[in-house]
């Protein structure tokens, strides 16, 4: 009996490695895939139960799955190819990788000569693409850096961090060019006010602050270069103006101040108007500033 079964099993080895043997060869593919998953299972759970560290258990986890497919895939291709036959997939194997290189290389070099003719961004100009918003300041064959701005910050501040994009995201993600018409975009800043304040007056504080901001704003710029401005956000349906929205929002008014600005400055003059805004509306006894408030009391 035992020597029936120790022949059998003697076959079905001579057999996984037999070319014309195909049923052995599924055999033994099977019984190495179910190795390999069942493997994965106990090494995870092994590790699962001792450890400590998250970062390293990861890297060794990874690691173990890593060794165990590359022995499971080994072992599958010495089943199914002979030793002439294995130099001719490992050759296969390699032109593929170098095609898909040279295929994301490509892509790389298409997105260069794009921003080389300047019809998606050029240098300083500022960006956001895949959920990044920054300043461009490196353009190179193979990839293009900006310095992040905003992201966790409440402003559109530098963050001190530079961002490394390939080139090829360029092809498949859309991008948004804050200063592709002109530098100027416009911003809003608001103010909510108790659904019984006096809104005109705050219409009235908010629209002359805004007047002043205008006439220095536009003082920056000749009359030549006001009228490139004009003609581009035209384009839009903009004009080179301030307005001041009033909105109802659920038991309070809402005033909303709509202003063009330079992007670089969007964050200081929002600042400025508060700044100018905020004590004018406190000072007025019939309007009330209203929004989250937290009451702390402390016992002596």
């Amino acid at each position: 009996m035992i020597e029936q079964i120790t022949s059998y099993i003697e076959n079905l080895f001579k057999g996984a490695f037999d070319g014309q043997n195909l049923s052995h060869k599924i055999i033994f593919t099977i019984v190495i895939l179910l190795v390999t998953f069942w493997l994965h299972y106990i090494v995870t759970k092994y590790l699962v139960q001792r450890a400590t560290n998250a970062k390293r258990f990861t890297l060794v986890l990874k690691s173990i799955r890593q060794f165990i497919w590359f022995i499971a895939i080994v072992c599958i291709l010495g089943i199914w190819i002979n030793a002439a036959n294995s130099v001719i997939v490992v050759a296969l194997l390699i032109v593929g990788l170098v095609a898909f290189s040279l295929k994301n290389l490509a892509m790389e070099i298409v997105g260069y000569f794009l921003l080389m003719n300047r019809r998606l961004f050029k240098m300083y100009d500022r960006i956001e693409i895949s959920g990044h918003l920054g300043d461009v300041i490196k353009i190179s064959p193979l990839h293009f850096k900006i310095a992040e701005r905003g992201n966790y910050l409440s402003t559109e501040g530098a963050t001190g961090k530079i961002i490394t994009i390939p080139n090829h995201v360029l092809l498949e993600e859309p991008i948004t060019n804050y200063s592709a018409a002109s530098h100027i975009n416009w911003y809003e800043v608001d103010y909510n006010l108790a659904i019984d304040s006096d809104w005109q007056t705050a219409v009235s504080i908010c629209e002359k602050a805004l007047d002043d901001y205008m006439e220095d704003f536009l003082s920056h710029y000749s009359e030549e270069q006001l009228q490139r401005i004009k003609a581009k956000i035209s384009l839009f349906d903009g004009k080179l103006d301030y307005k001041v929205h009033l909105l109802i929002d659920k038991d309070m008014a809402v005033l909303s101040c709509y202003f063009p600005s330079d992007y670089p400055k969007a964050s200081d003059v929002k600042s400025e108007l508060n700044k100018r805004i905020l004590p004018l509306l406190n000072a007025e006894a019939s309007i009330e500033l209203i929004g989250e408030r937290i009451h702390i009391e402390m016992d002596n």
